[in-house]
C-alpha cells in the first residue's frame, strides 16, 4: 500500500475512535464516464458516513472553459473547499464508486494547491462494501464553513498546451510525458469517443495504461511493483509530466510517480481532449512512443 493510500480498516479505526482527530471524508465521482465504465456500485446510493460531495465535474472546476474538469483559480478552489467544512489542518480522505478512477484527480488538486494530509481509501467504496464495513443512504451536508488556504506547491502543478509544447520544442529540457491512456487510444488504432477529436498521441510521450500501476480491486499495487515500471520511464531532473484523456487517470500516474519520489509532477490539464481538438499541434499514431 502506497503512502498515499489509507486501508478500509485505518479509516474505519479512525472514524471510530472517539476523539476529534477523525477524518474529512470527500466521495468524488466521474458520472460523464459511467455510461461506458460503469462502477460496482454506480447505480446504488451508498455512501461512507459523513462523506461529503467533491464534485470536480460542475462544481469545484473552471466554469469557464470549453474543456471538462479543468482545475478552478486558486481562489475559487479555497472558495469551494472552505465552503465544504475543510480547514487547514484536516486530514483528508478521498474515494470514489469505481475503485480508484476519480480520486486520484482530487488528490492531486489538493496536492497542487499546497495540502500534504490527503490520501485515497484504498479500493474505494467497492472494497468498503465488500468488507463489509457501515454505509448510509446520502451524502453529509458541511455544518460550517472552514478555514482551509490555498498555498500554490511548486512540486505538484498542472501545466497547459503551451507548456507542453515548449518542452517539446526543447529536447535538452523535455520533461518525460506519460500518456495513462489505453494502449489502442495511444495508439491510434482506437478512434477518440470524443468529436472532433483526433486519434493518437502526443509525440515523444510514453504509454503506460493507469491500469498498469493499480490491483484488480483499484487498489495501487505495491511500491516496488510500481517501481518496476517506473525504471522505463526515469524522471529527469525537470521532473516528470502526465497526460491522458481529460487529465483525470493521469493523476492516478502522478499519484504513482509520487509514492516513488519523482518530483516534481505535473499534470497536462485537459490533455488530449485538448491537444487532439487542436488541428495545428503534431501528433503520433502507431506502437512508437518516446522509448
Amino acid at each position: 500500500m502506497l503512502s498515499s493510500e489509507i486501508a478500509p480498516s485505518q479509516l474505519f479505526a479512525l472514524m471510530t475512535n472517539g476523539h476529534d482527530s477523525s477524518p474529512k471524508i470527500l466521495f468524488t465521482t466521474l458520472n460523464s464516464a459511467k455510461a461506458t465504465r460503469p462502477g460496482k456500485v454506480a447505480d446504488k446510493e451508498r455512501f461512507i458516513k459523513g462523506a461529503v460531495l467533491f464534485d470536480f465535474e460542475a462544481d469545484i472546476v473552471d466554469k469557464a472553459s470549453h474543456l471538462s474538469n479543468m482545475m478552478p483559480s486558486k481562489d475559487d478552489f479555497e472558495q469551494c473547499v472552505q465552503a465544504l467544512g475543510i480547514n487547514g489542518d484536516d486530514n483528508i480522505v478521498v474515494y470514489d464508486d469505481f475503485g480508484n478512477f476519480c480520486a486520484s484527480r482530487v488528490w492531486f488538486m489538493f496536492k497542487a494547491m499546497g495540502h500534504q494530509n490527503v490520501s485515497v481509501l484504498q479500493g474505494g467504496l467497492p472494497k468498503w462494501l465488500d468488507l463489509g464495513y457501515e454505509v448510509v443512504g446520502e451524502l453529509s451536508t458541511p455544518s460550517q464553513t472552514g478555514n482551509f488556504t490555498a498555498k500554490p506547491n511548486a512540486n505538484y502543478q498542472f501545466i497547459d498546451q503551451r507548456y507542453v509544447a515548449q518542452h517539446l520544442a526543447v529536447p535538452n529540457a523535455r520533461l518525460p510525458l506519460l500518456d495513462a491512456r489505453s494502449h489502442a487510444r495511444f495508439s491510434g488504432d482506437e478512434k477518440d469517443p470524443r468529436a472532433g477529436v483526433r486519434s493518437g498521441h502526443i509525440p515523444s510521450s510514453y504509454n503506460l495504461h493507469y491500469k498498469d500501476v493499480q490491483s484488480g480491486d483499484g487498489a495501487f499495487k505495491p511500491q516496488a511493483d510500481i517501481q518496476s515500471l517506473f525504471n522505463k520511464y526515469p524522471p529527469s531532473e525537470h521532473g516528470m509530466a502526465f497526460t491522458c484523456g481529460s487529465g483525470v487517470t493521469a493523476c492516478i500516474l502522478a499519484q504513482a510517480a509520487d509514492a516513488i519520489g519523482a518530483s516534481p509532477l505535473y499534470v497536462y490539464d485537459g490533455s488530449w481532449s485538448d491537444w487532439g481538438a487542436t488541428c495545428d499541434l503534431p501528433i503520433q499514431t502507431g506502437d512508437n512512443d518516446g522509448l
